[in-house]
């Protein structure tokens, strides 16, 4: 079976699609596949919108209706992945609630260019961890209509350094799960006293 795995990268303040995500949906449209699995709940850096009648609205369901209804993926085509904050999470997520109870290893990430590297390194790792013999693709759509791209570029430098850093001495995925679990401050009940991070308003746009 084959599966593309479709990254999150937000949503507009009405809940709509973002047009570099919507590029997206269009790229994994494309590919010929078994399952489209739709990623996160939403994100750290700003609250989720919601729906007319004050429902949070998931970037996955957002985007599974968009592959759906504008691009004709089957609804039974597809699954959400709607636990996840960031990207770490849509690969951690993804794997144990999907991938892996499904026998799946044949698996193409979809994500646009600005987001491609941190995505590989991210995915590579979660998944090299007790390797069931998974075959990794990568595909990267344009940064369609994405502005403060310098300020986003810089910020996936930083985070690609940083989840070297945190990451480099987790070779199993109990150890994996303790990070996001425990360390992690997207998933870890620490965040709770923890403070927001701040983010140059120009560079939230584009989560």
């Amino acid at each position: 079976m084959k599966c593309v795995v479709l990254c999150s990268g937000g949503l507009t303040e009405n809940g709509g699609p973002v047009s570099w995500c919507d590029e997206r949906c269009k790229k994994a449209s494309q590919i010929p596949s078994d399952l489209f699995i739709t990623t996160s709940r939403g994100t750290t850096h700003k609250p989720m919108p919601v729906d007319c009648d004050g429902f949070h609205l998931t970037e996955s369901q957002v985007y599974a209706t968009l592959l759906h209804e504008k691009y004709g993926i089957p609804w039974d085509s597809i699954l959400e992945e709607n636990v996840s904050l960031d990207t770490i999470g849509n690969a951690y997520f993804s794997r144990v609630m999907h991938i892996d109870p499904l026998e799946i290893t044949d698996i193409t990430i979809v994500t646009s260019d600005f987001h491609m590297e941190r995505t590989r390194l991210i995915f590579n790792k979660v998944f090299s961890l007790e390797d069931r013999g998974y075959n990794l693709c990568f595909i990267a759509s344009e940064n369609v209509g994405i502005e403060s791209l310098e300020g986003r570029l810089e910020r996936e430098a930083k985070s690609c350094d940083s989840f070297k850093k945190n990451t480099k001495c987790i070779e199993t995925m109990k150890q994996m799960h303790q990070f996001i679990h425990k360390d992690h401050l997207a998933y870890s009940t620490s965040r709770l006293s923890a403070s927001r991070e701040k983010i140059d308003a120009s560079v939230l746009t584009t989560y």
